[in-house]
């Protein structure tokens, strides 16, 4: 992926709101603004990717973490993503063999989860790639910086 460059206009009073919060209200500010940019990547992905039973859709979620920094400035980030095991075989795609049995067997679904009368068997299954989340990001960018921007000019009350 590419650089993204931003430029703040009015960083003076950005930089003046910021120093005037302790360090856990600093952390909330910016959490939370991370989180309204990252909110905007999570519903790209949703619109994109695969959509049977709306599981991996649903699953896509955002969190903010610590990524470090100093004590008086801790540096943080968003996470996007899923805890679906299958999620990156749908974005990067893959083969499945079977790991305790001699084949794989399923049974196909309809639309509702309902399971059908027919199984299938096989070897291995090669799943083609279904990008989802690395388009979301690269077509999110933009707005995704103004997103966390606003919101911290309006966390902040800086006009």
């Amino acid at each position: 992926m590419g650089d993204v460059g931003l430029t703040i206009v009015g960083t003076n009073k950005l930089v003046a709101a910021l120093d005037k919060l302790d360090s856990d209200l600093r952390t909330e500010k910016a959490d939370a603004a991370l989180y309204a940019g990252g909110l905007v990547i999570a519903n790209a992905a949703k619109r994109k990717c695969p959509v049977k039973t709306h599981t991996l859709q649903r699953s896509i979620h955002v969190e903010t973490h610590s990524k470090g920094g100093s004590f008086h400035v801790p540096e943080r980030e968003a996470w996007i993503g899923t805890d679906l095991v299958y999620a990156a075989m749908q974005e990067f795609g893959g083969t499945v063999v079977p790991v305790s049995a001699p084949m794989l067997a399923w049974q196909d679904t309809d639309n509702h989860g309902h399971k059908g009368d027919e199984w299938h068997f096989a070897y291995s299954v090669t799943i083609p790639p279904h990008p989802y989340m690395r388009p979301a990001i690269d077509e999110t960018k933009s707005e995704v910086l103004l997103k966390v921007a606003e919101s911290l000019k309006q966390l902040l009350g800086v006009t």
